[in-house]
């Protein structure tokens, strides 16, 4: 009797990918989240659909609480999970595109590329004095080609817009189905150019308290303990446990370490 033991598969295309994405949740759940003390509907000639404006209990030690206050309706259902991941796309993106890009490389010949596109909604989040309030913002996705002919829509924030967790890896032509709008006849989708990187770049050492460019530090960390050998042994739920553990333990502590930094740099250009 043989004592040789079969060699494990290789990790498909969408097993792969799913790592990189347990990373990337770990890092946007280390991100605090204000309190939502109220919610406000509301609309705007611009956003054909509904709005919800939160008023974060700092907005009200500040500005005060909304009028009729005591009129407003219920907090819509989920809100605090999508408030989890509003406007988080375009870090997916920044984060994931070139490390997703060389390892669909080495492993299937192929790459990956930052997408954006007018997203196909339902509803908007608009905080009390933030961005995107007035518009609907593009979304981010990652175009994840193989030499085999494989196009595929990876999406890293789905629970912005409350879509369906099981949608996060597509193919393209479900995507542009489901997730684009085409109402207009401007063009729906395209790459993000290389200008928008090179701001975002510049404006993620402000945005959060230069949360990302922490996380940014320890996601290169945590690439570089990931031992894809080991990962490729492990049966499939041993496997998200492990890398959702990894994940957790190299984001523990990068608010406090972000404000710290942020804290340092204010006051040295004092």
């Amino acid at each position: 009797m043989s004592n040789a033991t079969t060699a494990p598969l290789p990790l498909t295309l969408k097993e792969v990918l799913h790592i990189y994405l347990l990373c990337f949740e770990a890092a946007a759940d280390a991100l605090p989240q204000e309190p939502v003390a109220y919610a406000v509907p509301c609309s705007h000639p611009s956003v054909p659909v509904k709005i919800w404006q939160f008023w974060t209990c700092k907005d009200v030690v500040e500005k005060g609480p909304p009028k009729y206050f005591n009129l407003l309706p219920q907090q819509p259902a989920r809100l605090h999970e999508a408030l989890a991941r509003k406007d988080l796309c375009e870090f997916f993106c920044w984060l994931l595109e070139r490390e997703i890009s060389e390892k669909v490389a080495e492993r299937f010949g192929g790459s990956a590329l930052w997408l954006m596109s007018k997203p196909k909604i339902n509803f908007l989040l608009a905080s009390r004095g933030g961005r995107n309030q007035l518009n609907i913002p593009l979304h981010s996705v990652l175009l994840v080609q193989t030499a085999g002919g494989q196009d595929m829509v990876m999406d890293g924030t789905l629970r912005q817009y409350l879509w369906a967790p099981s949608t996060w890896l597509q193919t393209m032509e479900e995507w542009e189905d489901r997730r684009v709008d085409k109402s207009d006849e401007c063009q729906s989708f395209g790459f993000a150019p290389s200008y928008y990187k090179e701001d975002m770049e510049a404006d993620t050492l402000e945005v959060d308290m230069g949360f990302w460019m922490v996380v940014r530090e320890r996601m290169n960390r945590l690439f570089e303990d990931l031992d894809w050998e080991d990962l490729e042994a492990l049966e499939a739920g041993k496997r998200v446990e492990k890398v959702k553990q990894m994940a957790r333990d190299k984001f523990l502590g990068t608010w406090e370490e972000a404000c710290d930094i942020y804290q340092s740099h204010s006051e040295e250009n004092r």
